[in-house]
């Protein structure tokens, strides 16, 4: 636990140190670390089959929505990406 903690404190020192176009950057790495651990760990004591790489993905995706959402163009994103898929 002291190391996570020691390695979390080392990663925001360097990105508000590094420079200020960085600073969100942390609070969105930790979200999305966060997010898919606390993923992690609740479907373990459930007991529920679970995947780091999918609550990673999972994570991710959901911080970028909730960070960009209305940046977000869902047409081009349908037509390019989930059509093909189909």
């Amino acid at each position: 636990m002291y190391i996570l903690i020691l390695l979390v404190t080392l990663f925001l020192a360097y990105a508000n140190g590094a420079n200020d176009n960085f600073k969100g950057v942390a609070d969105f790495l930790i979200s999305v670390g966060l997010g898919a651990a606390l993923t992690v760990f609740i479907a373990a004591k459930i007991g529920i089959p679970i995947s780091t790489t999918h609550s990673l993905v999972g994570a991710l995706v959901g911080a970028g929505l909730v960070s960009a959402w209305t940046q977000i163009n869902f047409h081009m994103l349908a037509v390019n990406f989930l059509y093909p898929c189909l």
